[in-house]
Formats: structure tokens, sequence, C-alpha cells
């Protein structure tokens, strides 16, 4: 079965240092996998310094050709509505709630990543963000918010799990 996904930002990073987990994955897209972007993500990336170099190359253009190469259809690029900026702030309402410690502002892009995956109900949300966006508080928060909103609640998975499940299906 195919699984509608969104990777978080720092998984881009993990791809470019891992060019046989990036290469299985193009492989795979889209009969095993549709992965999905949006302007937040793609943002974020060009926000990476443009001196920064990987075996003499732009890593910020290394990044955002991997980033275009897989988001590749424009209606795979998710709009952020004022719906989703509506459901991130419910998510880190409940966020605090539950004992979050982080501000708004240091979780308002991966609480944006999780609404756009809530909201047009993608499969999963990958990520390597374990003090933030997949802590326990917010993990509670996006639960409790769904259930709340009546949408779809993503599987959340960190970067090494997803990669095993790439690589070995």
């Amino acid at each position: 079965m195919m699984k509608r996904i969104i990777l978080d930002t720092s998984v881009y990073g993990e791809l470019i240092n891992e060019t046989e987990v990036a290469d299985t994955l193009r492989k795979l897209v889209p009969s095993a996998y549709v992965i999905y972007g949006t302007k937040i993500i793609r943002d974020e990336l060009r926000d990476i310094s443009k001196e920064a170099q990987m075996e003499g190359k732009s890593k910020r253009n290394m990044i955002l050709q991997l980033y275009d190469s897989f988001v590749k259809k424009d209606h795979h690029d998710l709009d952020a509505t004022t719906l989703i900026e509506i459901i991130a702030s419910e998510f880190y309402r409940q966020y605090r709630k539950n004992g979050g410690s982080k501000s708004l502002k240091e979780m308002i892009t991966d609480l944006r990543i999780v609404s756009i995956a809530s909201f047009y109900s993608l499969d999963i949300v990958v990520s390597n963000d374990q003090k933030s966006m997949l802590s326990e508080p917010a993990i509670t928060a996006y639960g409790n918010v769904c259930r709340e909103f009546s949408l779809s609640i993503p599987e959340f998975i960190i970067y090494r799990n997803f990669k095993e499940m790439v690589i070995h299906g």
C-alpha cells in the first residue's frame, strides 16, 4: 500500500549524507511512497548558508535539488492555509497544557508541518527532532487536537526507523 509522507526539514540533511537511502527512496516514489512538501520546509532549506559546502558543492543547492526531486508535482506542495495556522495554534496550546516547555517561536514550524500532515490526511511524518516535534507532550497534543477536530493523526517515525523501512521494505 502506498504511503503518503512528509519529511521534516531535518531529514533532508540526513538524506544528502546517505545517498544510498535517498537513491532507494527515489526509486520507491511514487509506487510505494509519495513525498509531500510545503513552502514552510522549502523556505527552511533555503535558509541554509550559501557558503556551506559538501564535497566541494553547495550543500544548500544539493538539499534543495533533493527536495525538488521528491516533491515533484504541484499538488504535492501543500499550502499552509489560515486553518492550518489555527490547528498549529491549538497544537501549541495543548502542548503547553501537557507540560511542553519550548516557546511558540521554537515550535511553530514543527507545529505547522504536523498541521499540514493532519489536515491533508498524510500517513507519516518523518523527523529527527525528538526534543520538540516528536516529544511526548507534542505527540499527545497532536492526538488530542486531531480527535477534537476530527482530523487524521499521522504516524510519527524517526529518521533511523524510516531509513530501515525504505531499505528493508
